[in-house]
């Protein structure tokens, strides 16, 4: 034995830089991937990727964009035009989880649907759950998106920067202290004000409603990673997103103003015990805010929310024999400013509740193990206690049937106003049955203690978060799904059918719009609690090889709410029902320099309420409602095109350019509904016309990269 080997007498790292030799004149892929990994997985319902995978998709104005690459598999459904949330398998957006190195964000959008918040430069892999939720992660009912961000390189500096019609960006990683510290840096700043609009101005016709938006956003990732010996692993990770958009359409007197952005720092230590435990802790603080100023004709309304989460984390994980398990749990306090809401007319403005932060601390306690039966069979057996609290300081105001305010009650500091508690077991089971097949099933149960609250009439973009209160129960859902998966052609072609059944418990709505009257004083009082339920088929069809690369997903699902406030408790179909959700892509490359992708996506238009007539009663308008979300607006559909060059491959740097084109048969998708009004009140005559803003037409756009 060398010598530098002999004395090892207990578990050892050590590290060996090797240089790269040319062997063979053919390319060699190496993946981390099995080739078999769709088989393979555990776990029912699992999206994988990494950003390789997610540059090799078709890029829209020069970004390959993470969410758009996962908004390609089945089940996992656009907001539509003007967000980059997403729903999962017949839940609400506020329903996902996202963990950015374990990190909430709460909104994940930039630019209004054009781009997400999450910069491909910094990112190494996410995994989405939308079928069984691993007992480690909590506090959702639809699904966990988990992205995990690169290290900077602890040998060398690499810099790739790219510069597009939309925006620009640039990351820079490298060494601090060789082989010990290590920096990941990364910008992304827009400019479609200065650039785009004027050009589009002079090729379009002046009715489009693109020329009335004003746009805006920024973003900054940063980490840094420790190599403290070869047991000890810590990585910081910031990060800051800012979003402005506004909208002045004065020929129908509308205008919008709205902010929004994400703030997100966390602190991650590692520490291997041997080749079998190690154990993980966590500190994470996750801050978002939203604005929205709104007018139209002599009305207006102004909502401004905020939400500062702070988390701690900790899981030890140990493989015995044939079992994997893990333990672990988890700490956080929320303050959510539920709302600043005031509504206007004229020049009068009434506002509404105290403006003051709510409060609220959770506790979660998990076990997991995964368990080899026999060498077809494994399972997936999970956990999860939570105990959550609705705490002090608040104040809540008591009022008679009258609505006349008799008394109230004041919480004092961290004082528990109420508690609640729940045990959610996870149980996933797959079954090998050959080589090429696998057969897959699983069932979760979820809870959710933080909650958007749905304006259905409204089908702008809004973000309204509400805790758990003494009127507002936690959420809880229950998934089953279950699917065949086989591979052909030694894996190169992949397919799978899933099928899934969600119930939903304690779902809340607005009861009559975001503001029921001018006397409403508790913010959870105009909260009305219901239930639904959704169900779906998913196949998906991928496939692969060394040139061409191609995937198509279709889904067919409904989503259904029932609430006994609303039409006398009659069921109807959610605001986020999409029936039909197809998507599909290709990619090829047409050799070592040039390729080709192209995406097409379509689905079912979104519901909203809409008035089924319209009454005037002594010069008063009164508007008919005869359904909840009776009217869907058109059906989105949308192809996108792009060419990649790369013009110069070295040692030293890479080049590479992007032709795309965005929308490539200039489909106007609506972005929202609103209504011309026409004619005199006072004569009795109007005439009201349903209208829809878009917000994107056709897009061309060229772009280049550099890696240095």
């Amino acid at each position: 034995m060398d010598s530098a080997f002999s004395n090892i007498l207990h578990d050892t790292i050590i590290n060996f830089v090797l240089k790269p030799t040319s062997l063979l004149k053919e390319e060699v892929v190496i993946s981390a991937t099995k080739p078999d990994a769709n088989l393979s997985e555990k776990l029912i319902g699992t999206v994988k990727m990494d950003s390789k995978e997610i540059d090799k998709l078709p890029g829209l104005m020069g970004e390959n964009d993470l969410l758009r690459a996962v908004q390609m598999s089945a089940g996992v459904q656009s907001v539509g035009e003007g967000f980059s949330s997403f729903y999962v398998r017949g839940g609400n957006y506020d329903q996902n989880l996202i963990l950015l190195n374990n990190a909430t964000i709460f909104n994940p959008s930039h630019l209004l649907g054009f781009y997400s918040v999450f910069n491909n430069d910094v990112i190494n892999n996410l995994t989405l759950y939308k079928g069984l939720i691993p007992a480690k992660f909590g506090g959702r009912t639809s699904s966990v998106m988990n992205i995990e961000l690169k290290d900077g390189n602890f040998e060398k500096y690499e810099t790739t920067a790219s510069v597009g019609i939309l925006a620009s960006k640039i990351a820079i990683n490298g060494p601090i202290i060789k082989n010990k510290l290590s920096f990941n840096v990364a910008f992304r700043k827009t400019y479609i004000n200065e650039i785009i609009n004027p050009i589009l101005k002079n090729v379009f016709s002046s009715n489009t409603a693109f020329f009335d938006n004003s746009y805006g956003f920024f973003d900054f990732n940063s980490i840094v990673s420790a190599r403290l010996s070869h047991k000890d692993f810590i990585k910081f990770n910031y990060y800051l997103g800012q979003d402005k958009f506004e909208l002045n359409k004065s020929k129908n007197a509308i205008k919008a103003n709205m902010q929004w952005g994400n703030n997100a720092a966390s602190a991650i230590w590692k520490h291997v015990f041997n080749e079998s435990t190690f154990h993980e802790f966590s500190l994470s603080n996750s801050q978002y805010k939203f604005y929205i100023d709104a007018f139209q004709d002599n009305y207006s309304l102004k909502i401004k929310s905020h939400i500062n989460e702070s988390k701690l984390n900790y899981n030890i994980y140990k493989k015995l024999n044939k079992n994997n398990l893990y333990a672990g749990f988890e700490i956080n306090f929320t303050k959510v400013l539920p709302g600043d809401k005031s509504i206007g007319f004229n020049n009068s403005e009434f506002t509404f509740n105290d403006n003051n932060y709510i409060n609220s601390g959770n506790l979660a306690i998990y076990v997991s193990d995964n368990i080899k039966l026999f060498s077809k069979i494994d399972l997936e057996i999970g956990v999860r206690y939570n105990l959550n609290f609705f705490l002090g300081p608040y104040k809540y105001y008591i009022s008679d049937n009258s609505n006349i305010l008799t008394d109230s009650l004041q919480y004092s500091d961290f004082e528990i106003i109420k508690k609640n508690n729940s045990l959610s077991p996870r149980l996933a089971a797959n079954y090998r049955i050959n080589e090429n097949t696998s057969l897959k099933a699983g069932i979760s149960f979820n809870e959710q203690y933080l909650h958007v609250v749905e304006i259905s009439a409204l089908t702008l973009p809004a973000d309204f978060w509400l805790p758990t209160t003494l009127n507002i129960k936690p959420q809880k859902s229950q998934i089953v799904s279950t699917g065949i998966f086989k591979n052909f052609f030694h894996n190169k072609l992949q397919t799978n059918i899933e099928g899934y059944y969600k119930k939903l418990n304690n779902l809340i709505e607005y009861n009559s719009g975001l503001i029921s009257n001018y006397y409403e004083r508790n913010v959870d009082e105009n909260v009305i609690s219901g239930k639904g339920y959704a169900w779906g088929i998913e196949t998906e069809i991928e496939f692969k090889s060394e040139k061409f690369k191609s995937k198509i997903s279709y889904t067919y699902s409904r989503s259904i709410r029932v609430f006994n406030d609303i039409f006398g408790g009659k069921p109807f179909y959610s605001k986020f029902d999409r029936p039909n959700d197809l998507s599909a892509s290709i990619i090829y490359n047409l050799g070592k320099k040039l390729s080709f992708s192209a995406v097409f996506v379509y689905a079912s238009g979104k519901l909203t309420t809409a008035p089924q007539s319209r009454y005037i009663i002594q010069g008063m308008v009164v508007n008919s409602y005869l359904e909840k979300n009776s009217f869907r607006m058109p059906d989105y559909h949308r192809l996108d095109i792009s060419i990649s060059y790369n013009s110069h491959k070295h040692k030293t740097y890479e080049s590479i350019w992007e032709l795309s084109v965005y929308n490539v048969y200039n489909r106007m998708n609506p972005f929202f509904i609103y209504y011309e009004i026409s004619g005199d009140v006072y004569e009795y005559k109007q005439k009201v016309k349903a209208k829809q803003i878009t917000l994107y037409p056709i897009l061309p756009s060229i772009s280049w990269k550099v890696k240095f």
